[in-house]
């Protein structure tokens, strides 16, 4: 449909879990592949955990690409936690910075930049 797109990504997580990081580059370069003539594809390498990691994000999608229309928030913080029993307070808190806390802040900065044009959504 011609959206351009901005991949936000973070490989260093990737590549401690048991099926490894993709190649960044391949995934970008497939990507660019499918857009519609005059669509963008633009990507950068952001940690989610950061305080500042959502504004990053926003920041650098907007400075890429113009005005964001849309956000979709489609990532995790996963694996090698261990049992229940080997759960830590820091276990935790490293999956909440990421996998709420940085959705949270991620829709806060999008919402801010966001002029209230009609076709505006967030997913996630």
């Amino acid at each position: 449909m011609g959206a351009s797109l901005y991949l936000a990504h973070f490989s260093p997580h990737d590549a401690q879990q048991p099926r490894g990081a993709d190649n960044v580059n391949d995934v970008v370069g497939g990507l660019r592949a499918q857009l519609a003539d005059g669509a963008r594809l633009a990507h950068g390498s952001t940690d989610l955990a950061a305080a500042d990691g959502a504004a990053q994000v926003i920041d650098a999608a907007g400075s890429a690409l113009g005005h964001l229309d849309i956000l979709i928030s489609n990532h995790a913080r996963s694996g090698g936690d261990g049992t229940l029993a080997e759960m830590t307070s820091e276990k935790l808190d490293a999956h909440w910075q990421v996998n709420t806390r940085s959705t949270l802040l991620l829709t806060r900065s999008f919402a801010e930049q966001h002029d209230g044009r009609p076709g505006a959504g967030l997913f996630g």
